[in-house]
């Protein structure tokens, strides 16, 4: 951006902790325990700064990449006089944080696949990666709980829990693989559904390694606990990474999800699938490469990996 005759501002968000070491997974490990709130309001703090430098045109804007992102959308709720923001991917801040007239924001349209619906009983078979997560809920479509609704045959007296995902983008950086999706949970049943305990979580590996059975999520996946009344639901907005260390040279992420729920004789409901994402054309979903960065791709689609199971 210097370069091309812009002011441009660098900002450190480690220097208080003395500052971002060279190993990228000790900085990756660092940034994770920052307060997202705290830093926000720190880097907000930069924007009346360079209104007021000598050589600026009184004019802001901001950049970031992956977490960086994030910060871009947080800082544009916090900054109203921010001018612009441009985030190459990261977590959006709840609608109603969302000021009437934000600042204008740069980003390439986002062409999703279909919604895959899920639908039938079955454990999924996967071997689990550690990942990381940024998660968050959100009000449903309509036309996807539609959708659920039209392709459900629920069991009366009971809540039914439906699943369906489509991802965003996905692919691969420097060190992970990365999938952005959301998750539709609609309940088509006829009563509601209590205690709903959400969970995502990413694997990779090959056929091989999928014939092993994964039936309950790592401990630290769960997202949230609440009730779905009949006919209703919310949406998960996700974005995952594993890191790329031996996968090889190439990987087809899978992303796991579940939902565990109270029945109306107490016992615990479960509905859970596993969905390939890779890139998508006419021949079908291919891997990404794990041995150069991809970036992040529209062009992506998700498919039921193994079948889906109920209790």
């Amino acid at each position: 951006l210097a370069l091309e005759g812009f002011l441009a501002y660098a900002l450190d968000m480690l220097s208080p902790y003395g500052g971002t070491p060279a190993d990228e997974d000790k900085a990756r490990d660092m940034f994770a325990t920052l307060d997202p709130n705290e830093t926000a309001h720190r880097i907000a703090a930069a924007v009346p700064f360079l209104e007021r430098h000598a050589e600026s045109t009184g004019k802001v804007g901001i950049v970031g990449f992956c977490w960086g992102g994030g910060m871009v959308n947080r800082v544009a709720v916090l900054s109203p006089d921010l001018k612009a923001g441009v985030a190459y991917y990261g977590m959006q801040v709840p609608a109603a944080e969302v000021a009437a007239d934000p600042a204008p924001f740069v980003a390439d349209p986002v062409i999703a696949a279909e919604p895959v619906p899920v639908v039938s009983p079955r454990p999924v078979a996967a071997e689990a990666v550690a990942d990381r997560a940024n998660v968050s809920l959100a009000a449903p479509d309509a036309a996807d709980i539609e959708a659920l609704a039209a392709t459900s045959a629920p069991t009366e007296g009971r809540p039914w829990i439906e699943l369906l995902l489509r991802p965003i983008r996905a692919g691969t950086s420097r060190e992970d693989a990365i999938v952005q999706f959301e998750l539709t949970v609609g309940n088509t049943g006829s009563v509601p559904a209590r205690d709903v305990r959400i969970s995502t979580w990413m694997m990779a590996g090959d056929a091989t390694d999928m014939e092993r059975s994964l039936i309950t999520a790592p401990a630290d996946a769960r997202v949230s606990e609440l009730d779905i009344p009949a006919g209703d639901g919310t949406k998960i907005e996700a974005e995952i990474a594993i890191p790329k260390a031996g996968l090889g040279d190439s990987v087809l992420p899978i992303v796991a999800a579940e939902a565990r729920y109270r029945l109306p004789d107490g016992r615990e409901g479960r509905t859970a699938a596993s969905f390939a994402i890779g890139r998508a054309d006419e021949e079908g979903l291919h891997p990404f490469p794990a041995d150069r960065a991809s970036g992040l791709l529209e062009s992506v689609g998700a498919e039921l990996h193994g079948e889906p199971e109920r209790v």
